[in-house]
């Protein structure tokens, strides 16, 4: 079905998103950023705070050029001075 590259949404936001350099985990995507011009990925959304019915949560976006690998179960972003 897919090329031996190419992922779909589904197998991407099952993987666990960790901060490279400070090892932090950082959730798993809950959302993807393209650019209708180019109709390339420019960023993916993951969650940042406290999630719940009464409690407002920030999502944390992460420029795709910060994305450093997308390996079996994880995927590597490079985001220094987060958090």
């Amino acid at each position: 079905m897919f090329m031996e590259n190419e992922l779909s949404y589904c197998e991407l936001k099952r993987r666990e998103v960790i901060n490279g350099c400070d090892g932090r985990r950082l959730g798993h995507i809950i959302d993807l950023v393209f650019s209708v011009e180019s109709g390339k990925i420019s960023g993916i959304i993951l969650p940042y705070g406290k999630r719940g019915v009464f409690s407002k949560s920030q999502d944390l976006f992460v420029p795709w050029k910060c994305v450093q690998k997308i390996g079996e179960d994880v995927i590597i972003v490079d985001i220094e001075g987060f958090g």
